[in-house]
């Protein structure tokens, strides 16, 4: 099977998955997007910058991990939106980190 016959194989179990764990165990849903997309950013950051600036690239999966995880929480649960602004510290700190980096 080639490479798109598998993603979209894929593709369909991911979404019946999601669908399922929102209608049946709505508190594997966040986990399933958290994981999801930390695989979609590490494939993205592995096909587009490679081995170079490794710390950006783990501070930008953080960063994307934490804006779902405070919109889940502010929706589900009613955090304060201001909640929302903790995941910018780790794109700042992302941002500063390839100012720094010697190795690229």
């Amino acid at each position: 099977m080639n490479n798109l016959g598998k993603r979209t194989v894929f593709g369909i179990l991911y979404v019946a998955v999601l669908v399922t764990s929102l209608v049946i165990y709505t508190p594997m849903f966040p986990a399933l997007v958290i994981i999801a997309t930390y695989l979609m950013m590490s494939e993205f950051f592995a096909m587009s910058m490679g081995e170079n600036y490794i710390f950006a690239q783990k501070m930008a999966i953080l960063a994307a991990v934490c804006l779902f995880a405070t919109f889940w929480c502010h929706f589900a649960f009613g955090l304060p939106a201001r909640w929302m602004q903790v995941s910018f510290l780790p794109l700042l700190v992302a941002m500063a980190s390839v100012l720094f980096d010697k190795d690229s």
